[in-house]
């Protein structure tokens, strides 16, 4: 199977296990087929999350077979068990349009959600194409030797805890890990693409761009139909723009694939629209007692699968849903009974959710397990003017601006401040605007307060102001459709040249954004962005590790083993293990030098070149036990500092980037050009 196969497969692969648990888990408590297959992928993250946490503890080796298959068999169960009792399906969170006999509805939501799915699968493909020129290209970035070390890491050790994370077998952690790994790490997005690595015997790069395709093109255009269908229940219109709407912005999901890369936040965005939904559902007008209940369930689901995959998107979440609660918060008084629904009595009731909202996210801010995250500062870099016109342009953290998108955002904001039912929505846009403008002009206590659960990183903001557009822009498109369908040209023809106007008016918008114009003078953000990523992802590039370094590393692997290799990670071989197997030493490239690092590889790192003169260097190479010494760029390191990643601090590693040939204690086995492989003596 060549590779773009084995790429497919695993898109199969995880696509079955994504959607299959969690459908049958939905469907199970009366929730209608359609959202139950828009929403299943947020209830097979949880499940495997949570099954991933219970085997560690319990010892049991994790693998897409003791994970995959018992997840499938337990919900299918769980399906059969629950048909004796089972009423026919009403929570399905939609209220039908006036007028519109239920059949007819559920056939138009039909279409619509193979439109959206059709929609996604056809724009991923599209950026796939252009930004992928081979299925095992990855970012050479300092978060992309975490992420691929993790699925490595899961697929060989088969511990997929989300509660202890490392990219070093747990047996090994004590002696070999330099730098203490976290107590909590969100891996639902790693889980993932171990499933299909340890199933297929994938690459962890192939893995890793299958689970990305997946996410970005079928469960987050999946998720969007499902909380637009609950937004725009009676327009139809707003719902089928939605489809291309909801892809069109470059800051999500696309610009996700680049900065940082931040693959955990497009998995976890990808899921939030289910969450949301189900949110929504707890308190809409008519549902049932147990309705409502079986809605807060699994609610609370969704919510768990968020923090599974990026805490971050529960706060984006919940930031949506603030102006959706006051709104609900109007409501309490006429439930009090027959003279309370008074003017003054519902602004009361506004305010109190508005204070209610403000204690408990000064509750969160304050909490020790999120002091890490609140604190981190991204400083400052663009004024107050600069930074609301990048709102308005849509030119979110290095994303280009979208002119023509940004307007249809002005007009269904203009739509939404006229219509009483989507004003929360505007509401919620502008409110994450102003944490977003806030983030990017100023410094300080507001800009923690605000933006800290999102370590203040206007990228994972810009991301999260383009899901609240969605809605914005599905507004504005259908409107510009309906003026398009409407006009005196269109009118005189009649009613198919109407609808023939409004599809070409959606159809020319699609070209527009989703053109592939990203060198010259004349740019598209969804261009750009392709061919930015086609640059970062191409692995025949000359890169921090080249396609000479990566050869010469599975050369050296093949001899090295299971044995430990100390190594210089700014070189390139932090990203080794993941893709070679490797046993090295450093995987991570830092930061070093701070109260977490073990004494050994301070001394490793400061003075690994004395090791045949001094005791206390050759203590801590045999505390560790290492064998061999990897460097892939022997000599003056700050000669290439091109091609080391911007946390190379040359001073900290002289005690590995001064041996050479001629150095005592070292003894050449592989050598091409500057990369060497030395076995250690320890005599």
């Amino acid at each position: 199977m060549g590779s773009w196969g084995l790429f497919a497969g695993c898109v199969l692969l995880e696509a079955a296990f994504l959607w299959v648990p969690g459908y049958l888990l939905v469907r199970s408590v009366r929730v209608g087929r359609l959202t139950a297959l828009a929403c299943a992928p947020a209830f097979s993250v949880a499940i495997f999350g949570a099954l991933g946490i219970v085997y560690a503890q319990l010892g049991v080796f994790a693998s897409w077979a003791s994970m995959g298959v018992p997840a499938t068999a337990a919900c299918a169960l769980v399906f059969a068990l629950s048909r004796p009792w089972r009423a026919p399906a009403r929570l399905a969170f939609v209220v039908d349009a006036a007028g519109a006999p239920r059949c007819l509805r559920a056939r138009f939501d039909a279409k619509c959600f193979a439109l959206y799915l059709g929609t996604g699968l056809a724009v991923i493909t599209w950026f796939t194409a252009l930004s992928l020129g081979s299925p095992e290209g990855f970012a050479q970035s300092f978060d992309s030797m975490h992420h691929l070390g993790m699925i490595r890491t899961f697929a060989d050790t088969g511990c997929w805890s989300s509660l202890d994370v490392a990219t070093y077998a747990p047996e090994a952690r004590a002696t070999i890990m330099p730098i203490a790994g976290w107590s909590f790490y969100p891996a639902a997005w790693h889980v993932t693409a171990a499933l299909s690595a340890s199933a297929l015997g994938a690459p962890v790069t192939v893995a890793a761009n299958a689970t990305n395709f997946l996410f970005a093109g079928l469960v987050y255009p999946a998720g969007a139909f499902a909380l637009l269908r609950c937004v725009f229940r009676d327009n139809p219109r707003a719902l089928l723009c939605g489809a291309v709407a909801s892809l069109a912005f470059a800051a999500f999901p696309w610009q996700m694939v680049n900065w940082g890369p931040l693959y955990p936040n497009l998995a976890a965005f990808a899921l939030m629209p289910s969450a949301i939904c189900f949110f929504m559902a707890i308190f809409a007008e008519g549902a049932a007692r147990g309705e409502r209940v079986v809605a807060a369930c699994l609610f609370a689901v969704g919510v768990m699968a968020l923090a599974l995959a990026q805490p971050n998107a529960a706060f984006t979440a919940a930031v949506f849903l603030i102006p959706y609660c006051v709104q609900l918060a109007r409501r309490v008084p006429r439930l009090l009974g027959e003279g309370a629904d008074a003017p003054r009595n519902r602004n009361l009731a506004s305010l109190a959710a508005v204070a209610c909202i403000g204690v408990i996210w000064c509750v969160l801010f304050n909490l020790p397990f999120l002091h890490e995250v609140v604190w981190h500062v991204w400083p400052a870099y663009a004024s107050p003017q600069t930074a609301l016109g990048n709102l308005l342009l849509l030119s979110y953290r290095e994303t280009l601006p979208q002119v023509l998108l940004g307007v249809l955002v002005l007009v269904g904001a203009a739509q939404a401040w006229r219509d009483r039912r989507y004003t929360w929505i505007l509401c919620a846009y502008v409110l994450m605007g102003g944490i977003y403008v806030v983030t990017l002009a100023t410094d300080g206590l507001a800009k923690q307060l605000l933006a800290g659960f999102w370590y203040t990183d206007a990228a994972r903001l810009g991301s999260s102001l383009a899901f609240y557009a969605v809605p914005l822009a599905s507004l504005g498109l259908a409107r510009a459709a309906h003026a398009v369908a409407s006009s005196r040209a269109v009118g005189a023809a009649g009613g198919r040249s109407s609808a023939a106007a409004a599809c070409a008016c959606v159809l020319a918008f699609a070209v527009v954004s989703f053109c592939p114009l990203g060198e010259g003078p004349v740019r598209t953000a969804f261009g750009d962005l392709a061919h930015s990523a086609r640059g970062a992802y191409d692995p025949t590039v000359d890169n921090i590790l080249s396609p000479e370094e990566r050869a010469f590393a599975q050369e050296a692997a093949a001899i090295t083993r299971d044995d430990l290799v100390l190594n210089m990670p700014d070189d390139g071989s932090e990203y080794v293990y993941a893709l070679c197997g490797m046993n090295t030493y450093y995987r991570y490239s830092g930061p070093y030098g701070e109260d977490d690092e073990t004494p050994e590889s301070r001394i490793i790192r400061e003075r690994l070149r004395d090791v045949a003169a001094e005791p206390e260097a050759r203590d801590a190479v045999d505390a560790v036990d290492a064998t061999y010494l990897l460097l892939l760029d022997q000599g003056d390191p700050k000669l290439e500092r091109s091609r080391h990643l911007f946390t190379f601090n040359w001073e900290q590693w002289q005690g590995v980037s001064s041996i050479s040939d001629d150095t005592a204690g070292f003894e050449p086995v592989l050598a091409e050009g500057d990369m060497r492989l030395y076995r250690i003596k320890r005599d």
